[in-house]
């Protein structure tokens, strides 16, 4: 748990699946940032865009790319995740599968080991992001992390459920939202949640 304030406090990372400016999954986090219960904290992480494509010459001490290093640093830091993921060609996004290409290794101290881990998302057609979550679920649960199962938060229309600056206008999304964190929290802090297993 946190290194501050109540033992039950929570720190969680966030990660968009989109770097491009105006994205519906980073102002959903963004969203969550306000909507977090009392002794959730989220950060979110910036430089995700900037994560080189995974190159094993380049996995060691002193050729780490910083980039890759200050994710793993961000990531070993925090309680739990939260990945807010688009789709592209139905599946997970480059800048995701990149990212977990860096985070999984070295396989028995990686940073995800034993971290708990929410998927979200948002996108402009009707299926929000379903397909990319389903296969990021898969490549987490195949890694070995613990995913939350439920409850989910697929939010489709994003041109209706944002205003012009990116603030969550649609009432049902925010407190699906404030759910799926009361549910990471109550995971991280007790080991199993609505929906999430060990």
């Amino acid at each position: 748990m946190s290194t501050t304030g109540s033992e039950d406090d929570v720190s969680i990372l966030a990660m968009s699946g989109s770097g491009r400016a105006g994205s519906p999954n980073t102002a959903l986090l963004h969203a969550a940032r306000g909507l977090a219960p009392a002794g959730v904290t989220i950060e979110i992480h910036e430089g995700l865009a900037q994560v080189p494509r995974y190159d094993r010459d380049e996995d060691t001490e002193s050729r780490l790319p910083p980039a890759a290093r200050d994710l793993r640093a961000a990531v070993a830091k925090a309680d739990g995740l939260l990945i807010a993921t688009g789709e592209l060609t139905f599946a997970v996004p480059e800048v995701v599968r990149t990212a977990l290409a860096w985070l999984v290794r070295p396989a028995m101290s990686t940073p995800l080991l034993r971290k708990d881990v929410a998927v979200i998302g948002v996108s402009p057609g009707g299926f929000g992001t379903v397909r990319g979550q389903v296969a990021l679920r898969q490549l987490l649960a195949g890694y070995g992390h613990r995913v939350l199962s439920g409850p989910e938060l697929l939010v489709s229309a994003a041109h209706d459920r944002f205003d012009r600056a990116g603030h969550l206008i649609d009432h049902q999304a925010a407190q699906r939202l404030r759910e799926v964190l009361a549910a990471l929290r109550e995971q991280i802090v007790h080991g199993e949640g609505p929906g999430g297993t060990r």
